[in-house]
């Protein structure tokens, strides 16, 4: 299979038959509920000239005008072929994977490059957020890791604006489908690791393996990988590193590189490769640090000035939704935050628990048809954790949401259960008194709610704006 004659012959890459023209290349790729064989003659009829398929395929055309090409890996060959074509993409591109967090690394690297004068964007959960601070997003939920093909649209797109600084959110599904493989990154960032995802990865075990992928292959040899020192995977990571030749940035308490000296609110203190550093931020939580951190260690690994770097940090402002201080009733504080899993919530609670002069609420639900086994236990951190718990609706889904919430229930005796989100919030807000705290997980900058197969406007945001 000559690459070369195949993108000297083409017009467009393509793995929606609809978007196909005269003189694509159409990947005819397996989903979790179609076949793109099943779309490869609308494809031909819109003008495909190649169609690519699994080595195992038996599909046959008639047309001598369109070639079949079998590929071992149709979605490995699909970035490289894209990052063939599509060359022109900003210059430093990073990425960042890990459970928790990726959202607000990718974001506080934006605005550090943006402060510092580089015209830079960010892509993942959010959207896309440009130097402009503009946010494009649809009213529905964004994919973590776009497609290849919707990847290297936006990475064109970028530069054209003259965008030089990327920053790419990177989920277990987007580096297990090679969607950000072949994008030559400067550096890539890994926050946190716990339960997420096992709906589509089954254990615990494969749900990291897919994100070590990111190191073990899509990152090339002598970039850089940002790592945290204080998660137990940190040997395993900087180990695989190591072995490919990729350069390590440290960060954390145990960190040689950017060290954590002391982690109180309102008195971060950090050593930056043997420089003594004060941040003072207007983010809140230790959790916020280890974002913090991780970012720094991205910028760096682009050649950024590290002092330069430091003195951004206290202009840095919370992505949207990131334990995000919405409100304050009645002397009490109302929070909204996108935790969704067992570990970012116990993470959000203690974090205002240490600020908290008052008692503690929390509303969260969980999602239908995702990892079951995530209820119990978020239901068990809640119980602990919190004074005043509101079970609710997030995403049901095609699921009963009353089940749903009693399956949360069973672990959580101090719950009480309401159903409907709004009803939730407003009930949640009613109930707080001077000095307490409610903390509204689940959704965060989500601005709808998907019930059966519907997606329904929805934002926590706005329903506390109505109360």
């Amino acid at each position: 299979m000559d690459i070369t004659k195949i993108l000297s012959s083409i017009k467009g890459i393509e793995d929606n038959s609809s978007k196909v023209e005269k003189d694509f290349i159409f990947f005819a790729l397996s989903g979790l509920n179609t076949h793109g064989e099943k779309y490869i003659d609308q494809a031909i009829e819109n003008g495909a000239r190649y169609i690519v398929v699994d080595q195992n395929s038996k599909v046959e055309v008639k047309q001598n005008n369109v070639k079949i090409i079998k590929a071992e890996n149709p979605r490995k060959f699909l970035s490289e072929i894209l990052s063939l074509y599509c060359t022109e993409k900003p210059k430093n591109i990073v990425a960042v994977t890990g459970t928790n967090g990726k959202t607000s690394v990718v974001n506080f690297y934006q605005q550090i490059c943006h402060l510092l004068n580089f015209k830079s964007a960010s892509i993942g959960t959010l959207g896309i957020i440009d130097s402009d601070n503009q946010l494009k997003s649809k009213d529905g939920p964004n994919l973590t890791s776009p497609s290849p093909t919707e990847l290297h649209k936006i990475l064109k797109k970028l530069r054209e604006k003259k965008i030089t600084h990327v920053a790419i959110e990177a989920s277990s599904h987007g580096i297990y489908q090679h969607r950000i493989d072949y994008l030559n990154f400067k550096a890539v960032g890994f926050t946190n690791f716990s339960q997420d995802h096992l709906d589509y990865h089954f254990t615990i075990q494969e749900y990291f393996n897919a994100k070590l992928r990111i190191f073990s292959e899509a990152l090339a040899s002598n970039k850089y990988a940002v790592l945290n020192t204080d998660i137990s995977e940190f040997n395993v990571l900087n180990q695989t590193c190591k072995n490919r030749n990729i350069k390590v940035i440290e960060y954390g308490k145990k960190a040689k590189d950017l060290e954590i000296l002391c982690s109180i609110d309102d008195e971060w203190k950090v050593k930056v490769f043997g420089k003594k550093y004060s941040l003072n931020s207007k983010i809140k939580g230790e959790f916020q640090l280890y974002n913090t951190l991780c970012s720094i260690g991205l910028a760096i690994a682009c050649e950024l000035p590290i002092d330069n770097v430091m003195n951004t940090i206290s202009k840095i402002k919370a992505a949207k939704g990131r334990l995000e201080l919405v409100r304050n009733y009645n002397g009490a504080e109302i929070y909204i935050d996108y935790a969704h899993t067992p570990d970012s919530l116990k993470t959000v609670l203690h974090t205002l628990r240490k600020s908290c002069k008052g008692e503690l609420h929390v509303l969260f639900g969980c999602g239908g048809q995702r990892d079951a086994s995530k209820r119990a236990l978020m239901g068990s951190v809640a119980n602990e954790l919190a004074d005043h718990i509101v079970i609710t609706d997030d995403n049901p889904r095609e699921e009963n949401a009353t089940l749903i919430r009693q399956q949360i229930s069973k672990f959580c005796p101090k719950g009480y259960e309401i159903k409907g989100r709004a009803n939730a919030i407003k009930y949640a807000i009613s109930n707080l008194k001077d000095n307490d705290i409610l903390v509204i997980a689940g959704k965060g900058h989500e601005n709808y709610q998907i019930i059966g197969t519907d997606i329904i406007h929805f934002s926590d945001f706005e329903e506390v704006a109505k109360f």
